[in-house]
Parts: C-alpha cells; sequence; structure tokens
C-alpha cells in the first residue's frame, strides 16, 4: 500500500490520505485531539502537537484537563459577574451620592440668597438711622 492511500478500519477500503472520512462506509479516518483539537492521523497514538496519547488513559486525562480548564472558565465567569455587580452598587453609591452634594449644593444657594437678603435690609436700615440722626443734628443745629 503506498503512502498517500490508507485503509478504512471499518470496511477496509482504499481511501486517499487526505479525506477524513471513508468513501464507502462514512468512518471517520481522523483522530482530533480532545485537548488541543488538532486533527491527526488515524493511526497516530498520540497527538504530534501536544503529545495527548489516544488511548483510554489519554481520553480520561483530557476529559479531566478539560473539565479542569471548564471550572477555571467557570471560575473566571464568576469572577466577572461579581466584578459587574459590585461596579453596580458602586454606580449606585456614587449616583447616591452626587444626588445628596446636589441637594446640598441647593440648600446653600438658598441659604446664601437669604443672607444676602437680611444684609441688604440691614444696609437700607442703616441708611435709613444715619439719615434720622443727620436729619436731628442739621434740625439741632438750625434752631441754635
Amino acid at each position: 500500500m503506498s503512502e498517500d492511500l490508507i485503509l478504512c478500519p471499518t470496511c477496509e477500503t482504499e481511501n486517499d490520505a487526505l479525506n477524513q472520512t471513508c468513501v464507502s462506509c462514512g468512518q471517520s479516518l481522523i483522530i482530533v485531539c480532545p485537548r488541543c483539537n488538532t486533527v491527526n492521523a488515524l493511526t497516530a497514538e498520540q497527538c504530534f502537537a501536544c503529545g495527548q496519547h489516544f488511548d483510554t488513559l489519554g481520553q480520561i486525562m483530557a476529559r479531566h484537563e478539560i473539565r479542569q480548564s471548564d471550572r477555571f472558565t467557570r471560575q473566571a465567569v464568576g469572577a466577572i459577574e461579581i466584578q459587574q455587580t459590585e461596579k453596580a452598587h458602586t454606580q449606585a453609591r456614587s449616583d447616591q451620592l452626587w444626588e445628596k452634594e446636589r441637594k446640598r449644593q441647593a440648600a446653600l444657594i438658598v441659604q446664601k440668597r437669604e443672607q444676602q437678603k437680611q444684609e441688604k435690609q440691614l444696609i437700607i436700615g442703616a441708611v435709613v438711622v444715619a439719615i434720622v440722626v443727620i436729619v436731628i443734628v442739621l434740625i439741632i443745629a438750625a434752631t441754635r
């Protein structure tokens, strides 16, 4: 048999080495590595890319590694969700503080206007008193 032909393990039909399935029965002629998803020849005992063995123990180890990586992925997703929740809580707290600050600023503006109004009334009162005192002094000075 030449190197560019491969026998199907199920029906023993000769297939082109580049075929991924048997032309006769449809059986897969490749092995996809469960660890790194590299396509390997059906006759390979281990992945040429990562060295993963294709025996039963190798399959079990690959599934275990995938589960471990899935666990880490779930943990990472969980961490991202926690981070997003914390960010939302932080934003809500920040919004509350800004609203409180806006109310405080509005109260300060009202208080300042009231203070300006009182100052204006005091100035007017002082001017009136000064005019009255001047008028009294002029009247006294005129009568002497």
